[in-house]
């Protein structure tokens, strides 16, 4: 996230950051912060007020014993806030695994329903793999 408020802030871009901690981004110093959580409606709806459009880099750690629903329960709320808030631009970087069935809790916007997704403007950018590295046995 931090490079992506570096890289806009530099273009001129105002920019308003959901952060956790507000002391944890005080190096956001280009960004106007909202402090408050990503699966929070309320919260996204206040940082996403007087916005043209999102950029979603929310990330998660995957784990083999549990599953991990942050992702999709936060790309809800925050679909959610933008309709309310009438902002059309959506663009989510996933997280390795997004779209792999067996991983369906890592999606964002390839996820969202055809009537929600005629009404966004949206991009999905995905990390390329270049090596498989095993992480557990097998």
């Amino acid at each position: 996230m931090k490079l992506i408020v570096r890289e806009a802030g530099a273009k001129g871009h105002l920019v308003v950051a959901l952060v956790r901690s507000e002391v944890r981004a005080r190096d956001l110093s280009r960004a106007q912060l909202v402090v408050g959580d990503a699966r929070d409606e309320d919260a996204l709806s206040r940082a996403l007020d007087g916005c043209t459009g999102v950029i979603s880099s929310l990330g998660t750690a995957m784990s083999p014993f549990r599953e991990v629903t942050t992702l999709s329960i936060a790309t809800s709320a925050l679909i959610t806030a933008m309709q309310r808030q009438q902002v059309r631009r959506l663009v989510c970087i996933t997280g390795l695994g997004a779209g792999d069935k067996r991983n369906r809790h890592m999606a964002c916007a390839h996820e969202l329903p055809a009537n929600v997704k005629s009404h966004f403007e949206h991009t999905l950018a995905r990390p390329a793999v270049r090596k498989v590295v095993k992480l557990w046995g097998e």
